[in-house]
């Protein structure tokens, strides 16, 4: 049994009741949804990435099945859930760029919603947590994006409130929220694997079956992806994280988009600090799982190297904080509130503020890769794919320079095309053209493959070398490979993502590639 620590949770009941909901005062919570819903419009916008998903699904709604390429079943996309969504709602309004920016702004507004009526203790303690996302730069940048931090923003809302407000004797329901978050994000799972534990650990022998029906969802997606797409991972897992880079040289990536993010957006930094220490020191029932969590998240973005989109993965955590801080004892309203006014004062006129539209922006990839490769997204692509710049007919997606060039390769007779990014070049590229990208991100071979020794790398983009003979392999239907190896590499790949879907050669090859068995002689033919 655990020690009976208040900051890691206890069956017994909490010391400090939470508030009613009905003592949070209507105006307040109608302020708060103003304030959401001002900042969330000004703010909205498309991340490139957002776009590989976004053909994914077109190529679905065209009758082309889940996948980037037609021709072959590759997952392109980290976020399961998040595709399934977007196929649901692109599926009834019949487009993509809206769509995606009101369905962002649903799971934040529910996330916010749990956040205020039901993880919240009071009014003060609401306001306060909604400040700091507020405030928060990486928060309000992934509130939109087209990525799924909304949605794993909401998952995270669901199980904080399971947690946190009902003490997390719930383990089947705990163990779904998680579930689903895994299906949203894989790694997202880690700011809640703590929980979990503890809730099972309490549970003893009787948290088997609750574990084992609570995970079902996510096994069922698993065993579809085996199924489907021949591999357990998405495709990008094994671009990047296979791409061969020093582990040293990752980790010190990782360190440096800590600093970046945090330099650029102290609000953020506050917050995952005293987020974490306030409550735990105060204790707050339930926090120190929660304060593991996001170590345990944070550590593991060092342990890759992070990310080239400042304060995408500290979106989730600094969420989880924001929780944390609204469960703060409610003794000293005043307090809290004010706390909660120089958090907005901060963030509003600070150098980073969270509303900045782009409007004095360039085009932010790749030009603006002066901190380590580490970018400003938002400020790059909303000139482009900003709501508000949408809405005022000033630009639209369709006016960024990758989606010009995929709308005049659209109509280029060769049926392969090579590419850098390949968000919005291969959306407005069409369908029907095979799209082979120089990271590996979409593409079963290149992914598979590592980088060369003294590459330069940007960090979430490795290039790789397009072996002798593999794109007249993919124009030709041919294998020409050159290296044997390769060869028989891509022989093996080729029937698992355009195999016949049950055929005992298929099988054998997914068999061959996730156990890493030699390979069967080079079959020529593509199928």
């Amino acid at each position: 049994m655990l020690p009976e620590d208040p900051t890691w949770g206890s069956m017994n009941s909490d010391p400090h009741p939470a508030a009613s909901n009905e003592r949070i005062p209507r105006v307040v919570l109608i302020l708060l949804l103003l304030a959401f819903a001002w900042v969330f419009f000004a703010s909205a916008w498309l991340a490139d990435d957002a776009w590989i998903t976004l053909r994914t699904v077109d190529q679905f709604l065209a009758g082309n099945g889940l996948r980037f390429n037609a021709s072959e079943r590759v997952q392109a996309f980290t976020h399961p859930l998040w595709a399934l969504l977007l196929v649901a709602a692109g599926g009834v309004t019949g487009e993509f760029y809206v769509t995606t920016l009101v369905l962002s702004g649903l799971c934040t507004a529910g996330a916010l919603a749990l956040l205020v009526l039901t993880i919240a203790r009071s009014a003060a303690g609401a306001v306060l947590g909604v400040a700091v996302l507020l405030g928060s730069k990486a928060f309000v940048d992934y509130s939109s994006s087209g990525l799924e931090n909304p949605l794993v923003h909401l998952l995270l809302a669901g199980f904080l409130a399971l947690w946190l407000a009902q003490d997390g004797r719930r383990l089947l329901a705990l163990t779904l929220v998680a579930g689903a978050i895994a299906t949203a994000r894989p790694d997202a799972v880690l700011l809640v694997a703590p929980a979990l534990a503890i809730a099972a650990i309490r549970r003893g022998r009787d948290a088997l079956r609750p574990l084992a029906v609570g995970l079902v969802p996510l096994a069922a997606w698993t065993l579809f992806s085996l199924a489907y797409y021949g591999f357990p991972f998405p495709n990008t897992a094994y671009a990047k994280l296979g791409s061969g880079a020093p582990a040293a040289s990752l980790v010190s990536q990782g360190l440096a988009y800590l600093w970046d993010g945090v330099t650029r957006d102290p609000v953020t930094g506050l917050a995952l600090v005293f987020g974490c220490a306030v409550p735990a020191a105060l204790g707050v029932r339930g926090a120190g799982a929660v304060v593991a969590g996001v170590s345990l998240s944070l550590a593991y973005v060092v342990w890759i190297g992070g990310d080239f989109m400042t304060g995408r993965f500290l979106a989730a955590p600094v969420f989880c904080t924001a929780a944390l801080l609204t469960r703060l004892p409610a003794e000293h309203p005043r307090t809290l509130t004010a706390v909660a006014v120089a958090v907005l004062g901060i963030s509003f006129f600070g150098s980073q503020p969270p509303l900045t539209t782009g409007r004095d922006y360039g085009v932010g990839w790749p030009a603006e890769t002066g901190n380590r490769g580490i970018v400003d997204e938002r400020a790059g692509y909303y000139p482009f794919t900003g709501w508000w710049r949408v809405l005022s007919v000033e630009t639209n997606p369709e006016q960024h320079p990758w989606a010009r060039q995929g709308t005049t390769d659209r109509e280029h007779p060769t049926p392969v095309k090579v590419a850098g990014p390949v968000g919005l070049y291969g959306f407005y590229l069409g369908p029907d053209k095979h799209l082979v990208d120089a990271f590996g991100l979409v593409d079963p071979l290149l992914a598979r493959l590592p980088i060369e020794p003294d590459t330069e790398w940007r960090i979430g983009h490795f290039p790789r070398r397009l072996p002798h003979g593999y794109y007249e392999t993919l124009v030709t239907g041919r294998n020409q490979i050159a290296d044997p190896e390769l060869a028989a590499l891509w022989a093996d790949l080729a029937l698992v993502t355009r195999g016949p879907l049950f055929s005992q050669a298929r099988w054998g090859a997914i068999v061959r590639r996730n156990l890493g068995l030699a390979p069967q002689p080079v079959d020529n033919t593509l199928r």
